[in-house]
């Protein structure tokens, strides 16, 4: 099968152009200082960072070792997702939060960034 020359340049420039936007979209989800939603909270770690849609709702999935940092806390835990559009974060697993007036360890979190407030589950130990 024999293709137009004209044909094989645009589909290489598309192609170019298209991992040339996907590589531009990686590096902005995986920068360290990835900030969540309007609340600044960074990505210090994570062993692995996947995007996706739910309905109407943008999710990112922290996987592994992740480590959080804003202002007043620093928080660990084995995963965590973030909802942009509700300004929601998850976090699962080995939860460690640290803050100026102590440590919080629990099984599971939800953090509404706008609110700023928490709700820690499982074994919550206070410290």
């Amino acid at each position: 099968m024999n293709y137009h020359p004209t044909f094989i340049a645009r589909k290489s420039t598309l192609h170019r152009l298209c991992t040339f936007v996907f590589f531009l979209s990686t590096l902005f989800l995986l920068h360290p200082s990835a900030s969540f939603a309007q609340q600044e909270i960074n990505i210090l770690h994570a062993d692995r960072l996947q995007g996706g849609k739910s309905g109407n709702e943008e999710i990112r999935r922290l996987i592994g070792n992740v480590r959080l940092k804003s202002k007043k806390i620093d928080l660990k835990c084995d995963s965590a997702y973030q909802f942009l559009n509700s300004d929601e974060l998850r976090a699962f697993g080995n939860i460690e939060v640290q803050t100026k007036n102590g440590i919080i360890w629990a099984d599971t979190a939800v953090y509404h960034t706008k609110s700023k407030q928490s709700t820690f589950r499982g074994h919550v130990i206070v410290h």
